[in-house]
This record gives C-alpha cells, structure tokens and sequence, in this order.
C-alpha cells in the first residue's frame, strides 16, 4: 500500500494491477487501464501515455544487459522504454503478445551483437518513434515471429536482415514495419 500510494499519489491504493506509462517516460501503478495509446503532441512529437492492464503471468523488461539475454513470459511481455544489451543473442518469447514502447524523454533500445529473436504466440505490437535515438540493432538477423498480427513501427539497423513469420515458419500475414 506505501509504494502504490508513492507511486500514484492516491491515498487508499491497497493493491495496483496496471503499470503506468506517464508523459515523462517514467513509471507508475493503478487500478485503471485503458491502454497505452501514442498520439502526435502539439510540437509534432509522437507521445505515449495510458495504462496497461498487467495480468497474472505478464512480465515487464526494462533493463538488462548480459552476453546472452533469454526472457520467456507465460502471459504478455511488456517493454517501456526498455534499454536491452547483449554481446551475444536476445531471445524474448510471450505466450500471449510482445508490446515495445518508447517516450519522447526515453529511448527504446534492444542492442545485440548477435540475433534477435521476438517470438509471442498473439501477436507483437513494436511501437517506438517517439524518441529520435531509440533503435532495434542486431549484429546478426533480427526474426519477428507470430500468428498475431506483427506490427513494427521503430527503427531497424540493418534494415535488411529483419524477417517475419508465423509459429511455423512460414511468411507472416499482417507485417507492417518501418525501418532505417
């Protein structure tokens, strides 16, 4: 209850189920959702703001940085404004969706001298334009694979190793992506 009230600044909060993402790029909790939405600012600027609702077996990634990185979350994988680095492969895996947000303050960035790997069995939702250096950078090939829609609106490097496919490695219906 002491950290969801200093978190929210509500009195009362027993328990949070939903992580916030504020204007500034930082952190919250609360009791609320109605999704992470990224609109264009008076300035010209994508935002993201909202709340996510945060389920049992969800995970949220914020940082690591290690030779290999291999994360498998049994519900949704959460990445807010995550700074993800590996001198070898980066696996990320979700039983249900991967969603990848960025803030205009707070760079996204998965760094990877070897592939990467972004594997969720409903659907991967990478949305990340908000902030000029945020990147998806892989030594290596970077595969995106899902029966969901996969939507990838951020900043690949190299532009031409990203590929997309369903659980069973065939073409990907439903990929939308910008790259560098």
């Amino acid at each position: 209850p002491q950290l969801a009230k200093q978190l929210t600044g509500i009195n009362g909060v027993v328990e949070a189920n939903l992580v916030i993402v504020n204007a500034d790029g930082s952190l919250g909790l609360s009791t609320a959702a109605n999704g992470i939405f990224t609109f264009k600012n008076q300035e010209g600027k994508f935002q993201s703001v909202g709340a996510q609702t945060v389920e049992a077996g969800d995970s949220l990634l914020n940082s690591a940085n290690a030779g290999i990185v291999q994360v498998l979350s049994k519900g949704n994988l959460y990445l807010v404004s995550p700074q993800l680095s590996t001198t070898g492969n980066l696996s990320l895996a979700a039983a249900g969706s991967v969603v990848y947000r960025d803030s205009a303050k707070v760079p996204a960035n998965i760094l990877a001298a070897g592939n990467i790997t972004i594997q969720a069995d409903r659907g991967i939702d990478l949305w990340a334009l908000n902030h000029t250096k945020g990147v998806i950078q892989s030594g290596g090939v970077v595969s995106l694979v899902s029966n969901g829609k996969i939507l990838a609106d951020v900043f690949f490097v190299p532009a031409n190793n990203v590929f997309s496919s369903n659980l069973n490695g065939e073409p990907a219906v439903g990929f939308f992506g910008t790259r560098r």
